[in-house]
This record gives structure tokens, sequence and C-alpha cells, in this order.
């Protein structure tokens, strides 16, 4: 128990130091590292989490994503990124897209994000998507992770196959 409060301290040391964090897990029972931030909630953004991504892939990508998130706050004229199936095609190289899908329920991917915030506090969250080699989104029954990959919301309407 106590190894579980100096990790809730950690974490909630470095959001008080950096306005969110990044948390990665790599033992997900569907065999896909995943990760996700927290902090976010406190500027009313959902949090943000991705999928088989490695460590330093991950942080990167959902630090970008989360300035980017940041900044339309304070950029009246900035489209919102974290709306659910905003693709956006210049996170990655090669105008490969990423899509944002809204997760249905939070609390079973983000457990250390839930453990932060108040009980009966909502939190939200969208996961980003990308496609496989052959351009096929994750919930295409071709796509190559079709089945494996959690989807953890509804695909985008104008995405579905």
């Amino acid at each position: 128990m106590g190894s579980d409060f100096n990790l809730v301290d950690s974490i909630q040391d470095e959001i008080a130091a950096n306005g969110w964090t990044v948390r990665y897990e790599h033992d997900d029972p569907s065999g896909f590292p995943y990760a996700y931030t927290i902090g976010l909630s406190q500027f009313a953004l959902p949090e943000i989490l991705c999928f088989g991504l490695d460590g330093p892939q991950s942080a990167d990508l959902l630090h970008r994503v989360a300035l980017r998130a940041l900044e339309t706050i304070l950029a009246p004229n900035a489209a919102y990124p974290l709306v659910h199936g905003t693709v956006m095609a210049d996170l990655f190289g090669d105008g490969f897209p990423t899509a944002v899908v809204e997760v249905d329920d939070p609390s079973t991917h983000l457990m250390i994000a839930q453990t932060l915030y108040e009980e009966g506090t909502p939190l939200r969250a969208v996961q980003l998507c990308f496609p496989d080699a052959e351009w096929l989104w994750p919930w295409h029954e071709k796509s190559a992770v079709f089945g494996e990959l959690p989807l953890l919301g509804q695909p985008p309407r104008h995405l579905a196959p």
C-alpha cells in the first residue's frame, strides 16, 4: 500500500511542477502497451491515451497533443484538436493521420488518473488512433489490428468502413 501512495505522490508532484504527466502501461490484457495523460482534467480538458507505441514515442505524442489542446484555450481562433472524429495529419511524418475517439469509460484504463479525482467527478478521455501499414483504421475489419487493439469508444462515422 505504501508504494501506491508513493506513486500517487510522485505523480501529483509531477502534475504540480509541469501541469500534467504521462503514465505508460505495458501489461494491458490486449498485449498492446498504452500511455495516458494525468492532469489535463484540471484544465477542463479530457485526458488523452494511445495504444501500441513505445514509451518515448507515446510520451512525445501525448505531450505534443496536450500542448496543442492547451494552446486552444489561450488562442481563441485555434482549432480545438480533441473533438471526437478530428483527424490530425501533422503529428507524424509523411502526413500519417491520427484520429480522435471519445472514450466511453475512461476509468477502465486510466486507473491512476481516476484515483486522483474526487469520487463523482466525471473523468473524460479521448483515444488517439492510427491506421495500420495499409492505412486502415483499427476498426476496419481488414486492419491488421482489428479486434486486437483496444478501441475504447465508437469509431467516428466519417471514418467508419
